[in-house]
């Protein structure tokens, strides 16, 4: 069985030791029963995962954001660009990171005043199936808030269905709004990028292209990818 509570802590603890990045928050709390993600399951309406299950057996969310300050030594922020100058680096003073609430607050979710909204005509074509609007925007839960140090209502969300296998993350544009035509991927490879990437923000943007077909993740690009941004001057 795949395990994710060792791996995001390893993930915090890499964060720490870097020389480039500051870690302005980290908090893993402890996971749930499998009979109270079950009842959960039951509030929300639609099946999690098999990848959301153990997640939230192992870890009842995960909290973690950084940022590289403007206040590092110029010759250690140069060294870490020369390093590989053509490759993609994180930007001084941009917040990045993770944002996953408890499962009890995901189901719960009430925190933007107005109801989700569904882009584009109705019925909406999602996931394989045309959808009322009203029925789509009821299986919307918003799950990563990964931009709000930076004081914006963007988000990462969860679309249920009764069938498990069915489930998709997508991306939530500004106070719930969902475009149906986006790209989407399903839960256990958005926790592989956010592992690899460690929450660095502009891996989020591959969500606002329109894609018929889920995104999906290649091992080795990503452990690229994690490489290039958290290299070691």
């Amino acid at each position: 069985m795949l395990h994710y509570r060792p791996r995001f802590e390893a993930l915090i603890e890499d964060l720490r030791r870097h020389p480039c990045i500051q870690v302005l928050d980290a908090a893993i709390p402890p996971g749930l029963s499998e009979e109270r993600i079950e009842a959960l399951e039951r509030e929300a309406g639609g099946k999690l995962p098999a990848a959301a299950h153990t997640f939230f057996r192992e870890m009842n969310g995960v909290t973690v954001f950084w940022r590289a300050p403007r206040e590092l030594p110029g010759e250690l922020w140069m060294a870490y660009i020369d390093q590989e100058p053509q490759s993609d680096y994180f930007h001084p003073e941009q917040t990045h990171g993770i944002l996953i609430p408890p499962l009890e607050e995901i189901v719960a979710f009430t925190q933007w005043p107005r109801e989700f909204v569904v882009l584009g005509d109705e019925p909406a074509r999602f996931a394989g199936d045309e959808l009322a609007h009203a029925d789509l925007a009821r299986r919307i839960f918003p799950f990563d808030f990964h931009l709000r140090r930076s004081n914006e209502d963007a988000a990462m969300a969860l679309v249920l269905f009764d069938d498990p296998e069915r489930a998709r993350v997508v991306k939530l544009i500004s106070s719930g709004c969902l475009e149906p035509k986006a790209a989407t991927t399903d839960f256990a490879s958005y926790l592989e990028l956010l592992v690899a990437t460690r929450g660095e923000q502009r891996e989020r943007e591959r969500f606002e292209a329109w894609s018929s077909e889920p995104l999906t993740f290649d091992a080795a690009q990503l452990a690229e990818r994690g490489r290039q941004y958290f290299r070691v001057p």
